[in-house]
């Protein structure tokens, strides 16, 4: 495993194969509390360009979200992640499991969102997380159905691994909300770990 899940940490020292594995899946036990907790800050940047402290050390970042016009009730929102590395902005990508992309969308009609997303601040200092939701469209963008969330960690590749970005953010859990919703964005103010 070549990716550190405290991110921004430095290793010291070198540790291969399977050892590598067991260290980096303990510090993901061990350091990564609940992405969706209570006591967490969930924010939505909106359209434009919004500075980000996304690593949680003081290195430039930043979201970009774009309105895609539909004319009528189904236009959304394109967003993505860049931080500063060196001299240059990155991509932040997301991963669930081999499936990488680029950006986050939104998606719905006039009456609810289906698909949406909230950065999580778990406190000064500390990187931010990512939570998505989304809820399956059923008979109508009118339903009330389940909505299944999807949190996500920001992970450095420390040992520039190759076809790997700098930074991405990983699927570390799935859940299924309690109630069911119309609307992703109520899901989102009402369930809570």
């Amino acid at each position: 495993m070549t990716f550190s899940a405290i991110a921004g940490r430095r290793h010291v020292g070198r540790v291969s194969g399977n050892a590598r594995w067991a260290c980096t899946a303990s510090a993901l036990i061990l350091a990564s509390p609940a992405l969706f907790a209570t006591n967490a800050d969930l924010f939505r940047p909106g359209n434009g360009i919004t500075p980000l402290h996304l690593l949680g050390d003081g290195t430039r970042a930043m979201m970009v979200v774009g309105y895609r016009e539909n004319f009528n009730a189904h236009s959304f929102d394109v967003a993505s992640l860049y931080v500063r590395v060196d001299d240059r902005w990155e991509i932040v990508p997301f991963f669930d499991a081999d499936k990488e992309q680029d950006q986050l969308t939104t998606s719905g009609g006039a009456d609810c969102v289906l698909h949406d997303f909230r950065l999580v601040r778990q406190g000064a200092h500390r990187p931010l997380g990512l939570v998505v939701a989304d809820r399956d469209y059923g008979d109508s963008f009118v339903d009330v159905r389940p909505v299944t969330f999807r949190s996500y960690e920001l992970i450095r590749n420390v040992d520039s691994r190759a076809g790997s970005p700098t930074w991405r953010f990983e699927l570390r859990s799935t859940r299924v909300s309690v109630k069911p919703y119309c609307d992703v964005g109520e899901a989102f103010k009402e369930e809570r770990e």
